[in-house]
């Protein structure tokens, strides 16, 4: 899966900038939800350090239907849900959760997960490695780096991060009298 191996959480570099699509129809359109909380699954994990440095986690919503190769999107706009300065992203293999800033979603968009990180001070292998699908258009790219703080676009991929998003209902459910 080439480039997709590096992305979202390897630490095998010290910096690293991903940005996958994910389609309406993926996410349950048209209904519309509040997503609480973004969920990997890992399948791979590091021996040695296992932390990360300034993660940040934004979302956009978009038209598109595939990425372009050749540069990042651009994120103006776009909704940072959630934020740490350290950051351990699993400790052991499986699905591990992120508690996000709430995001509300109309159900009629794909939305671009745009995740940054980096100035760890070091790398490591093993490192995190996340399950992937392959799809038919290009769904992720991906920058890896050492000495780039954020990385440059290194390179575009049909495989994208097998993920579980967590939501509630934008209408809470009504109450039945009897």
């Amino acid at each position: 899966s080439g480039v997709s191996t590096y992305a979202p959480f390897s630490n095998y570099w010290e910096n690293c900038h991903t940005q996958t699509l994910y389609l309406a129809s993926e996410l349950g359109a048209p209904t519309g939800k509040k997503f609480t909380q973004l969920a990997w699954k890992y399948g791979v994990i590091p021996t040695g350090s296992n932390y990360l440095n300034n993660v940040s986690i934004r979302l956009k919503e978009t038209t598109a239907t595939s990425l372009t190769s050749g540069a990042y999107v651009d994120m103006t706009g776009a909704t940072q849900v959630f934020y740490a300065s350290y950051f351990v992203p699993a400790t052991s293999t499986g699905w591990s959760v992120i508690d996000i800033t709430d995001y509300i979603w109309t159900g009629s968009s794909n939305i671009i997960v745009d995740v940054l990180w980096g100035d760890n001070g070091y790398y490591v292998s093993p490192y995190f490695q996340t399950y992937k699908t392959n799809s038919a258009v290009n769904r992720q790219i991906v920058g890896y780096a050492d000495s780039e703080t954020p990385p440059n676009y290194d390179g575009i991929t049909t495989y994208y991060d097998n993920m579980r998003w967590y939501w509630d209902p934008l209408t809470p459910p009504g109450n039945i009298a009897g």
